[in-house]
């Protein structure tokens, strides 16, 4: 399992993607207490929803935030989670997906 560190980016997912799917789990540093996650797709989907998951012990997964923008978003997620990963819910017509995460200290 990858341990990230602060500040730095890391793809969850770079793929092309036509079915739902679910990224490898990454362990967030001890100090990470926010996290700002991207979007973005090589052409955009008419419709997406994806999600980030967030865990407090590596094995127990829940939604901590959602997004079904077409064209890509940034946002922001507050937490002390351990763990987290990336799902892609759904998914209309094909597209490269990728999502990148970057845990930060407040």
């Amino acid at each position: 399992m990858v341990l990230l560190n602060l500040n730095q980016a890391y793809p969850l997912f770079d793929v092309a993607a036509a079915e739902a799917a679910i990224s490898g789990a990454v362990a967030m540093p001890t100090r990470a207490t926010t996290f700002t996650w991207q979007t973005v797709f090589g052409d955009a989907p008419s419709a997406v929803s994806m999600a980030m998951l967030g865990s407090l012990d590596g094995v127990n997964f829940a939604s901590v935030d959602t997004s079904t923008t077409v064209g890509g978003q940034i946002k922001t997620v507050n937490g002390n989670f351990t763990h987290v990963k990336a799902q892609i819910v759904s998914i209309a017509d094909a597209a490269d997906v990728s999502v990148l995460i970057v845990p930060k200290d407040l």
